[in-house]
């Protein structure tokens, strides 16, 4: 016998390649075609970035005299936690006023020169953003596969670290939030293009 392994015929073009690239308020998704505005990208990231979907599924007979464990057909999802972590390097207003989650940008009255970020302690529906994208080279489509987050705030705050020799970064963690609208609707969607070659 030879060595095993899980190659097959089409191993090469569904393969995902390199890091991608974060954008905002992507409007249409099936006709974008790769043409994006540099307000859309939120720009340079470090390490790429992480994706997560992650259901609390209960089980629903845990606690039942004689339940022996889990049973097929026996688990609910209360809950879904979906969330985008990456580390941008652009420092730009928009950026932090990201990282803040409740912040406004508004221009410098007095220094001219500048943008003023003012964090609130109220959030408003204008924070969340209608989506954020991951864009990524599938091997083998002209179409990037895409990782959408709907309604989007980031919850950890601000992080920006500095360091000697070093350029700066905005750690960020951005969730996806369910609309109230629509409260069975679980707010992600991956789109995997087909196979062109």
């Amino acid at each position: 016998m030879g060595v095993l392994n899980g190659f097959r015929a089409d191993t090469a073009v569904n393969l995902q390649l390199d890091a991608g690239l974060l954008v905002k308020n992507l409007k249409t998704i099936d006709t974008f075609a790769g043409v994006l505005t540099d307000e859309q990208k939120l720009g340079a990231t470090e390490g790429g970035a992480s994706f997560t979907a992650i259901p609390e599924i209960r089980n629903v007979f845990e606690g039942i005299d004689g339940a022996k464990g889990n049973y097929k057909n026996g688990n609910v999802i209360d809950s879904w936690e979906i969330k985008l972590t990456a580390t941008l390097k652009e420092m730009t207003a928009e950026n932090f006023k990201l990282a803040l989650a409740a912040a406004d940008i508004t221009p410098g009255a007095e220094l001219k020169k500048f943008d003023v970020i003012t964090a609130r302690n109220v959030l408003k529906e204008t924070d969340y953003l209608d989506n954020i994208c991951w864009l990524g080279t599938k091997m083998g489509s002209d179409e990037p596969m895409i990782i959408e987050l709907k309604n989007v705030l980031n919850m950890n705050g601000l992080n920006f670290t500095v360091t000697d020799k070093g350029t700066g970064t905005l750690a960020l963690e951005l969730q996806a939030h369910i609309d109230i609208t629509k409260p069975n609707e679980v707010p992600f969607n991956i789109y995997t293009p087909k196979a062109t070659v």
